[in-house]
């Protein structure tokens, strides 16, 4: 957790300067520095005092491959084998394993939803590389389901079954893969285009032999034309192990514990996966396959190194990580797996494999391989129940944050909404009909109100100092964690002086800002306990800042510079405020930007012409079309140079940008733009949040633009009378808007980007104007009981 010492250490000085700047009082600067000295002396402690282990889900920090060149290879694949299936009972050689010292970690498996229940699932992206579909979808209305392509492995001209017949113990021989052109064809209607055969074309181009073991294991060593050079059944490579594992790599289908049927109310649910359902016809499976492991552990030479990975599938309901085990190694601990592509302690996806099993061969990769190959991440601790016990949590944390996600922001963001309307309409009201008193009482009550929703981005990053999901990811600890999280940030806003309208705002974004920056530097922390953060079961982003971060943090920079840029201003003159909100915005860009923090490419696209705008506000500049265009090309032209110097790196170590650049080599940038650009598309049209959101823009806009061309009567009294209290806020108000669009039309998250600032910026530029509103003078209360005449 040093980390998160530094983390709090640091974030407390910055609010002790920010508090100090403000406000100015000595007391509370010297409460804010005593207990940065806390949070400094908790730093050197966890420095002086090093556990000499890692927990699961940390951020990743030196690591070594897991994987020589010099010794053969042996994975055996499972099949919906989870960490909440391993203990001493059910599977007692993974445990074994594990007390003697074997490598751990979460797979993440290769596909989701209904794909996931067929068979084929894991083993085609392992074949590819890449995510792939296993079946399509049938029928409509009610008669609609979906069904899993067919498939089957026949030995070529029946060697495999001669030897059998004949007594022998069965040479390995060519095989086919039986429906495998249909498979082909299923690939062509996916984003991704997969092409199945990758990996055994790339072993066959090497002339190094590779052996399949298992019907599973055929689909991924067969080549792009569906023939398995090398095939034996379970049974024969049993009967003559050393010509089995003969070759530099043996891959082995170990079996299937399929798990329960989904829920009716599942959409899922018209699919049955092969397979018993009940819980103790699953327990037998799962024992099977514990069995067959060991079965084949036993028999792989004693010089290869063997890795025991559930490719996933098929596995109904929510994903989970499966259970990935490598042979323990005469004299070392126990470690986690990794990998550079995840840079999470404990966790790399099965789509890591197919690089992992190139890079062990010697083999150049296709470029159609992503991820890197598996690591060491560090020391697990010796008890083997709490090493389970922590990569079971990997799976039950991110379960119970999701569905948080969404409940959060959407509540935050009709809050400020329904503050908007108090500020705009309510409260005008009720001091034209002269209720003073209701109106103070309802203005504080709005403050208040906004003051909280404001400092929930904030808090839903905060909540994982507090380790949440320890000892068992449950509801409300999270939600506990969140609530006093959201407390700390909203109580340290109210000491902001009243008399100006930017302070609570400077001090919540300054915070988020802050926060953000110090959690990117360090590896992400923040973002694995966070319900805005990755979700290591989906397999998406699992370091640096995603869309929703993006949003999050451009917001809270822009209104962060451009308080700063006030106070600055006032203090210091214009052109020290201009420093100020360029100096915010290169720390904002570099942060998002470079691969080893946020590796965000369509954000650092976005952020240039953005903060663009506010210097040119700040410095009292008209934002001119060509000026704009030159902006936006600079922007362009960085995120280039930085892409160009992530990909000099090695290939493996490459971050987004550094892979986006070489599929501009490749030719392969175009289908990511397209692909990423359909999502996008969707989401207006499929979220209904998504037309909320795009008229709250074209309204502000409309308001901003107002016409001091065309509408030069339409007028907004909440805005000019912030603006007058705060010049800087029509421009800030027109960054929000560019970065909100830029992002909408850039990421493959859409409008939904634009969701995701209004939740973090809607409340701050709301607590602004209530500020304003309550500056104001205000009629006096006439003291009688009648109600007072219309005008």
């Amino acid at each position: 957790m040093i980390h998160l010492y530094a983390l709090a250490a640091t974030i407390t000085v910055a609010l002790a300067t920010i508090v100090g700047l403000l406000w100015g009082r000595r007391a509370l600067t010297r409460i804010a520095a005593s207990a940065a000295g806390l949070m400094i002396l908790g730093l050197m402690t966890a420095y002086l005092l090093p556990s000499g282990t890692v927990e699961a889900g940390s951020v990743t920090t030196d690591s070594q491959k897991l994987l020589s060149r010099d010794r053969p290879v042996v994975l055996i694949g499972t099949s919906g084998l989870r960490w909440q299936d391993v203990d001493p009972e059910t599977t007692p050689h993974l445990w074994e394993m594990l007390d003697a010292g074997a490598g751990a970690a979460g797979a993440t498996p290769t596909t989701a939803g209904s794909n996931s229940l067929c068979a084929s699932a894991g083993w085609l992206g392992l074949s590819s590389g890449q995510t792939v579909l296993t079946g399509s979808t049938v029928g409509s209305g009610a008669d609609k389901e979906y069904r899993c392509a067919d498939w089957a492995v026949e030995p070529a001209d029946g060697t495999a079954e001669d030897a059998d017949e004949h007594g022998t113990t069965g040479a390995s021989g060519p095989a086919e893969v039986v429906g495998w052109s249909f498979l082909q064809s299923l690939q062509q209607r996916s984003v991704f285009r997969p092409q199945l055969g990758t990996l055994g074309d790339a072993f066959a181009d090497s002339e190094k032999c590779a052996t399949a073991i298992g019907p599973g294991a055929a689909l991924v060593l067969a080549d792009t034309s569906g023939t398995v050079s090398r095939y034996l059944t379970i049974e024969q490579a049993l009967r003559d192990p050393v010509a089995a594992f003969s070759c530099p790599l043996t891959v082995v289908d170990a079996g299937s514990a399929p798990h329960d049927m989904p829920d009716q109310d599942d959409p899922a649910s018209s699919v049955t996966p092969p397979g018993p359902a009940a819980d103790n016809e699953r327990a037998s499976d799962v024992r099977a396959v514990d069995d067959m492991v060991s079965r084949i552990s036993a028999a792989a030479p004693e010089s290869a190194q063997v890795l025991s990975v559930d490719v996933g599938g098929p596995a109904p309901g929510r994903s989970s990580l499966g259970v990935a085990v490598s042979a323990p190694e005469p004299g070392e601990a126990g470690q986690y797996l990794s990998t550079p592509g995840t840079r999470w302690v404990g966790v790399f996806r099965v789509l890591d494999l197919p690089i992992t099993l190139t890079s062990a061969a010697g083999i150049p990769a296709p470029a159609e391989f992503t991820g890197s190959p598996l690591t060491q991440s560090g020391a697990r601790t010796a008890d083997t129940a709490e090493s389970v016990a922590e990569l079971v949590s990997l799976t039950e944390r991110d379960h119970t944050l999701r569905p948080l996600t969404g409940v959060v922001t959407t509540s935050v963001l009709f809050l400020a909404l329904g503050a908007f309307a108090m500020i705009t309409v309510g409260l005008p009201r009720l001091r034209q009909r002269g209720r003073v008193v209701l109106a103070r009482r309802a203005s504080r009550a709005t403050a208040g109100i906004l003051t909280v929703a404001a400092s929930v981005p904030a808090a839903l990053f905060l909540m994982t100092t507090w380790s949440w999901w320890n000892p068992a990811a449950t509801e409300l600890p999270m939600w506990t964690a969140l609530v006093g999280s959201t407390a700390l940030v909203a109580c340290t806003a109210a000491l902001a002086p009243r008399n100006r309208v930017w302070a609570a705002p400077a001090i919540i974004a300054g915070i988020t800002f802050v926060l953000l920056t110090v959690d990117a530097v360090l590896g992400t922390p923040l973002h694995r306990g966070s319900p805005l953060g990755a979700a290591p079961t989906l397999g998406g982003r699992y370091y640096g800042f995603g869309n929703p971060t993006y949003s999050v943090y451009a917001a809270a920079a822009l209104v962060f510079a451009a308080c700063l840029a006030t106070l600055v201003k006032r203090r210091f003159g214009r052109v020290w405020a201009i420093i100020a909100t360029v100096s915010v915005g290169a720390v904002t860009l570099l942060i998002d930007l470079l691969p080893q923090f946020g590796a965000d490419v369509g954000g650092g696209l976005v952020l240039v012409p953005t903060f663009a705008v506010l210097v040119m506000g700040v410095a009292g500049a008209r934002v001119t079309w060509q000026r704009f265009a030159v902006v936006g090309g600079s922007g362009v032209l960085l995120v280039v140079l930085i892409g160009f110097l992530d990909w000099l790196g090695p290939a493996e170590q490459r971050s987004h940008l550094g892979a986006f650049f070489q599929s501009v080599l490749d030719g392969t940038a175009m289908q990511t733009v397209l692909r990423k650009g359909g999502y996008a598309a969707r989401s207006l049209w499929t979220d209904p949040l998504s037309w909320l959101t795009l008229a709250i823009l074209v309204a502000l806009g409309l308001l901003l633009w107002r016409g001091r061309t065309f509408w030069p009567r339409f007028q907004a009294g909440w805005l000019t009378r912030t603006e007058r209290a705060w010049p800087v806020l029509r421009p800030l108000l027109t960054s929000l808007i560019v970065a909100a669009v830029g992002g909408a039309l850039i990421n493959d998250y859409g409008m939904r980007i634009a969701t995701f600032e209004l939740f973090a910026a809607l409340p701050l530029i709301g607590l602004a104007v209530i500020g304003a509103a309550r500056s104001t003078p205000q009629i006096k209360e006439i003291p009688s009981s009648r109600s007072v005449p219309a005008r």
